[in-house]
């Protein structure tokens, strides 16, 4: 499906095939769900961009609300707009405490129901395109801090004033002042690339227990297990960073989430 993904949770079947012009073009990558439990097991299978879900509507007499509740407990939720002809403004008002991102009313669905799922959408692909710049930016900068910080000890274990004196590996060092030599201005540490990291905890691998406690925390151990994780941070990186590349897929923001919620404690010096 090249268009977005949407999910209709509704128990009236017959008012969904009636409304889905409503949607205009997004109607092609709809999807229904009867009830918030079976709509929870479908996202959880698959992945959707958006979900319209009515208030009232089983499990119990609030089944979207209990949807909305239950998808704030999963990782990358999608966001939610609530459709609804029923319910209290109360119902709307807890609804958007418990993480629906608007509110239609079922009666002004014709005029309202696309444009508000577009802009949900668009508002949704920014804001993950930002935590993926900021998780990267975070997790890169550790990087650095922590890789370069050990290099720093072993170079003034050995009375070297600085780690590209002779504890860095001679490729990484002469790569760093070649990109220097073209950017003046940057200081030599700035010019270390995600893939020379790995490359310096390969070769300070055995003088540096540290990294050791990295290899530890991926669960595999080892120096391949304690680098591999670089590389793939690198080639996530390279499509954060690049917008043109397009925007990271659900399986592979999880595994950047993966990769933060594992290696910050270690990148932290934890």
């Amino acid at each position: 499906m090249s268009g977005p993904a949407l999910l209709w949770v509704d128990d009236e079947p017959a008012f969904v095939e009636a409304h889905r012009t409503c949607l205009g073009d997004l109607a092609a990558g709809c999807a229904w769900a009867p009830d918030g439990t079976q709509a929870l097991a479908r996202l959880r299978e698959g992945a959707f961009d958006l979900v319209l879900t009515d208030l009232q509507m089983p499990p119990g007499e609030w089944g979207g609300l209990w949807l909305i509740q239950a998808l704030a407990r999963e990782e990358l939720p999608p966001p939610v707009v609530v459709l609804s002809g029923r319910g209290t403004l109360s119902e709307a008002i807890e609804a958007t405490r418990s993480g629906a991102r608007d509110y239609v009313l079922k009666e002004r669905a014709a005029r309202e129901l696309e444009p508000i799922a577009r802009a949900t959408l668009a508002q949704e692909a920014d804001r993950l395109q930002m935590a993926d710049y900021a998780l990267v930016k975070e997790l890169e900068t550790g990087l650095q801090e922590r890789v370069l910080g050990c290099a720093d000890r072993l170079a003034a274990a050995r009375g070297l004033a600085s780690p590209f004196d002779g504890v860095l590996p001679p490729q990484v060092v002469r790569k760093a002042r070649e990109v220097q030599g073209s950017s003046p201005a940057k200081d030599l540490r700035e010019c270390l690339f995600l893939i020379d990291y790995r490359t310096i905890v390969r070769a300070l691998w055995d003088e540096a227990p540290e990294f050791r406690a990295l290899a530890a925390l991926t669960g595999a151990g080892g120096k391949a297990a304690a680098t591999a994780w670089i590389q793939d941070l690198n080639d996530l990186r390279r499509t954060v960073m690049h917008p043109s590349a397009g925007a990271l897929d659900r399986e592979r923001r999880l595994r950047l989430r993966r990769i933060h919620r594992t290696c910050m404690p270690w990148l932290a010096g934890a």
